[in-house]
């Protein structure tokens, strides 16, 4: 609306000035949708190891730490044919207003399997607590896991263990060490499947140009080493 009522005024030279622009900013905004994405044919450990390192440096609002998450067991259940359907939450979406038990909700039909938190801020006992109280405690899950990229605070972990204790397992993984063991584990083809999981990821419409840019660079970096 600020473009066209500066065109009714506008001379014929700021008119096409102003058009010029714009058409510019259309063809770049197209352009940052259209970024190919690369591929390690066999990626090893220590590649996926260093691409994720490189992403999880940036500031992504949380985006990197989902997607590789995601990436993750979207890869364990193709590998180990374990039938998950592993649901998601959008980034700054509030779990209450979708029923969901967690930024990551695992199940095998309408079994709940795990509930899973993803946060890249340190987890105190408030938090462990009100995870409980309003996800685990209702839904009735055995199994909660917080992937954390910061160390949980001493009081968080005391909690958790008395959640453990009394038959509501809740543990804390950290995401760059977690993702090395499993990676470990699941072998070449799983390695593909979690590479092919995280493009899936990076392809979606939504996802920020510079985070693409940032996938192909820490791949190049990865193979360059």
């Amino acid at each position: 609306m600020a473009a066209v009522e500066y065109l009714t005024t506008a001379s014929p030279v700021e008119a096409e000035m102003l058009l010029r622009r714009l058409l510019y900013e259309f063809i770049q905004l197209r352009e940052s949708a259209n970024i190919g994405l690369k591929r390690i044919a066999r990626p090893s450990v220590d590649q996926l190891d260093r691409i994720g390192g490189a992403l999880l440096d940036l500031k992504s609002g949380g985006r990197i730490a989902s997607f590789l998450t995601i990436a993750m067991f979207k890869a364990l259940s193709d590998r180990f044919s374990l039938e998950w359907d592993v649901e998601f939450q959008g980034i700054n979406v509030a779990d209450k207003f979708t029923g969901a038990v967690g930024d990551v909700t695992i199940k095998k039909g309408e079994a709940i399997v795990l509930g899973v938190e993803i946060t890249e801020r340190p987890v105190g006992k408030d938090r462990v607590s009100l995870v409980f109280e309003e996800k685990v405690s209702p839904s009735g899950l055995t199994d909660y896991l917080f992937v954390t990229t910061a160390k949980p605070a001493d009081d968080a972990i005391r909690a958790a263990r008395n959640y453990t204790a009394v038959g509501n397992d809740m543990n804390f993984v950290n995401l760059a060490a977690w993702l090395h063991h499993l990676l470990a584990t699941v072998g070449p083809g799983g390695r593909v499947q979690f590479q092919e999981r995280l493009i899936e990821q990076l392809s979606e419409t939504g996802t920020p140009a510079e985070l693409k840019i940032a996938w192909n660079d820490a791949l190049e970096a990865a193979i360059s080493k």
